[in-house]
């Protein structure tokens, strides 16, 4: 519900939740995604979710009761739109969809909504897969929600003109860096 206000709070959100907007409908258009000039965020998108074989209608599958859940219109419109960010936060942070990679984005969530369910998602995640993967667990999802707290809100974003622009460029709009320490556990990871 906070995260509803301080959106409806913008003149692009009430936009948005006034006029419907669907961004999962974009983000299924994949001929129109394609025609997206290279290097931008909307090919860079593409490229993730073909390389990890997704669709944005998998969110909607994966997430089913959820919209049943809203008590009202504007509030499920909302959450349905964070929702169907999911995958462009992945593609604009640089998290993968490995386990690390999933964590550090959930950490990275939770500081941008506040969710309580993400952060004690976060906290199990981070004690259970310590011991898979050592305390550099903690280091990189620490630095996900430290970015997370230093990025541009992003639930309040235009992905839809986002698209079309270099991915360089929104990262460096949105003060989103690399995630350095999730990518060194990465490279180790996969030389062992």
């Amino acid at each position: 519900r906070q995260g509803l206000q301080r959106f409806i709070e913008l003149p692009f959100g009430r936009r948005v939740i006034e006029e419907k907007f669907d961004l999962l409908a974009t983000l299924s258009d994949r001929e129109t995604l394609r025609r997206h000039p290279q290097g931008s965020l909307a090919e860079a998108y593409l490229q993730f979710v073909e390389s990890e074989n997704l669709s944005a209608d998998g969110l909607v599958e994966a997430s089913e009761s959820e919209s049943d859940s809203y008590d009202n219109a504007w509030l499920q419109r909302y959450g349905l739109r964070l929702r169907d960010q999911h995958d462009l936060w992945h593609t604009t942070t640089g998290y993968g969809r490995d386990e690390l990679g999933e964590l550090c984005l959930l950490a990275f969530t939770y500081a941008q909504t506040r969710n309580r369910g993400i952060g004690f998602i976060v906290l199990v995640g981070m004690l259970k897969m310590r011991k898979a993967l050592g305390n550099g667990v903690f280091k990189a999802v620490r630095d996900g929600f430290r970015d997370g707290r230093r990025a541009a809100w992003l639930p309040g974003q235009n992905w839809e003109a986002l698209l079309q622009r270099p991915l360089a460029d929104v990262r460096a709009e949105l003060n989103i860096g690399k995630p350095q320490t999730y990518q060194l556990i990465r490279q180790q990871a996969v030389a062992v």
